[in-house]
């Protein structure tokens, strides 16, 4: 691709200037009239006998000039206090689009990860609660990563700790018990239920006495697996459980390990 070619041949430039191109980043430019790609490089080292980046990054624009442009470029200019802005020619994007439109969903695709591992842990959300916009941002987050490393030959493992022990699981329990255990017909009505019961849960324990007491045994006999609260914690955590997998299909997004 353009950008990589374009890399290559700056790269000669900054060695024959015995400049290591370790931090050589490329950018398209928010504005259209800075180029097609533009890199700071001149701003992240320091050499001497170039006291500000504006000089280096002339130095670097004046060396590659005098190797010859190559031929898919049209201009290079230093804009400052030191960017390299470079225009690629016309023509030669337009075959760049052309190449899409062959590969189609294989262009920019890539061998570099080799079948390596690689985990991601995403969404996490806690069962006996609603999922929320936090956890909306971060499976997406998550999704995207993991299709961008599968592909680039990444083997790809996607984990989700799903937060189905703790206080907040206590005091939904105790919520529940309180409000009563009732049958519901949807997902919808089992989690506004679960929603109401952890509300009224944690209300009494910020106000402590002996419902305080009350959830924090809750929660010790949770971890404990205690027969007395396990097939209520069980049943409930099921649905948080099919309220949770409805949202994923809905995302497009999977777990291989929960």
């Amino acid at each position: 691709m353009i950008k990589e070619q374009t890399k290559k041949d700056l790269t000669k430039v900054l060695k024959k200037l015995r400049i290591s191109p370790e931090k050589l980043i490329f950018e398209h430019p928010a504005n259209p009239e800075h180029g097609d790609y533009s890199t700071n490089i001149a701003m992240q080292i320091k050499r001497k006998g170039f006291p500000t980046p504006w000089d280096l990054a002339n130095e670097i624009v004046n060396t590659w000039r005098t190797l010859g442009l190559p031929e898919y470029l049209t201009k290079i200019e230093v804009a400052k206090p030191g960017f390299i802005n470079i225009w690629a020619k016309t023509e030669v994007l337009g075959t760049e689009i052309e190449r899409v439109l062959k590969e189609k969903d294989k262009y920019g695709s890539s061998k570099i990860g080799k079948k390596q591992g690689i985990m991601f842990e995403f969404s996490h959300p806690n069962t006996h609660k609603l999922f929320h916009i936090g956890h909306l941002r971060t499976t997406c987050l998550g999704e995207s990563l993991c299709r961008i490393y599968k592909f680039l030959d990444y083997k790809v493992v996607r984990t989700n700790y799903q937060g189905d022990v703790g206080l907040h699981i206590a005091k939904c329990l105790w919520g529940v018990k309180k409000l009563g255990m009732r049958k519901f017909k949807t997902i919808d009505g089992k989690m506004n239920f679960l929603a109401k019961a952890y509300a009224k849960g944690n209300k009494a324990y910020e106000k402590g006495g002996k419902a305080k007491k009350e959830i924090t045994e809750i929660n010790e006999k949770i971890y404990q697996q205690d027969k007395e609260v396990m097939g209520l914690w069980k049943e409930t955590r099921g649905w948080s459980l099919d309220y949770f997998d409805r949202i994923y299909k809905r995302l497009d997004t999977r777990f291989d390990r929960f």
